[in-house]
């Protein structure tokens, strides 16, 4: 059996190949072959890409949680957050400047950004109290009723407070504005775990 124009059709699908107006049964066969192989191997590819897609959102996500972070202050003003980061110098705790301040602006798509100066005097900095081997107490500009301790427990860096007559490890300053007045605070709530048994606390404390 004997199809005319076959090695015409080869050229075009397949590359170059010698063009004649007939070719064998066999070659039929091996050019459908051919033909079911690509088609097998570009569905796989759909099938194969979405998950090589979804792999690398996964690890670009792990990749940037933060792993020095101490804790954040979140605002009920809006969705931007200040983070709050150790900061070492030669695998030790940089007495003179503990901590890496700075915002995360999630209304900006999440771009990192340096306190302002200002911001940095008179809402979001920190003073450096007290000096240990290896450990620091600073005090926040925003919450002053108490120090707060930066030291190294398990083999992490961690910010201990007392909350609800306990120590814990702090995660996180929640600051609530009045409503008619956004420059002034409502209250503070502090959240964190406890230093013996990890249990989740939290504490809100009212200005004086």
């Amino acid at each position: 059996m004997r199809i005319s124009e076959c090695g015409k059709w080869d050229s075009v699908t397949w590359g170059q190949v010698p063009t004649r107006q007939f070719c064998s049964f066999k070659e039929i066969l091996y050019i459908s072959a051919l033909k079911m192989n690509k088609k097998k191997n570009t569905l796989m590819m759909k099938r194969i890409i979405p998950l090589l897609l979804l792999c690398l959102c996964f690890t670009t996500a792990f990749s940037k949680m933060p792993t020095d972070r101490l804790f954040q202050i979140d605002r009920s003003k809006n969705a931007n957050i200040v983070c709050y980061d150790v900061k070492l110098e030669n695998d030790h705790l940089d007495l003179e400047h503990p901590m890496e301040v700075y915002w995360i602006r999630h209304e900006e798509g999440g771009i990192k950004k340096d306190l302002s100066l200002l911001q940095r005097r008179l809402a979001y900095g920190y003073k450096v109290v007290e000096k240990g081997q290896n450990e620091a107490s600073i005090r926040l500009t925003a919450y002053k009723k108490q120090n707060i301790r930066i030291c190294k427990r398990g083999g992490q860096w961690v910010a201990l407070v007392t909350i609800q007559g306990q120590e814990c490890i702090l995660s996180s300053i929640y600051v609530q504005a009045k409503p008619q007045n956004s420059l002034s605070v409502e209250y503070v709530e502090l959240h964190g775990k406890t230093l013996k048994g990890g249990k989740t606390v939290s504490e809100k404390l009212f200005p004086d």
